[in-house]
């Protein structure tokens, strides 16, 4: 329950800790009123899955896709390289480079190249491409975050 202290802008909102309830004034903003708080992020940036080297938008979380029946998979590579990746129809942040290939291909019936961040280069997974124009990209989960802060854990879950 927020109940108004009768100052403009502000607001008593009940906080429970430790120590029992407590009452704190915090901000109240208006709908639509000045910017966002320092260190908010914008509403057009909720969802998105940022590039964990450089915060490069990659893909919007929704864009998850499934394929042999999962969104997240696990992989080894032909050097024993244990990767967890999560498959998207599309990352607007990826660029694929290289030649496309079937060899060692983890999903039957598609070749891949490699996916890199569009901001700084760096390998993001991979970009699958299988017949009558189907394609995902597979991603590997801990390169890329959830928001925008130097500390801030690997993308988790499952697409909504």
């Amino acid at each position: 329950m927020i109940v108004a202290d009768g100052r403009a802008g502000t607001s008593i909102v009940p906080v429970y800790d430790r120590y029992g309830l407590r009452r704190i004034p915090l901000p109240r903003r208006s709908p639509g009123a000045g910017s966002a708080p320092a260190g908010s992020r914008s509403r057009s940036d909720w969802g998105w899955l940022r590039c964990r080297r450089c915060r490069h938008r990659i893909v919007r979380g929704e864009q998850g896709v499934r394929r042999q029946g999962q969104h997240r998979h696990v992989f080894f590579n032909p050097r024993g390289i244990l990767f967890l990746i999560r498959c998207f129809g599309n990352a607007p942040g990826c660029l694929s480079l290289g030649s496309v290939t079937a060899e060692f291909s983890w999903f039957a019936g598609y070749q891949w190249c490699y996916a890199h961040c569009v901001g700084c280069g760096q390998h993001l997974g991979w970009h699958y491409q299988g017949p009558g124009g189907d394609h995902f990209f597979g991603l590997i989960v801990n390169r890329l975050t959830t928001g925008q802060g130097s500390s801030d854990p690997p993308a988790q879950g499952e697409p909504p």
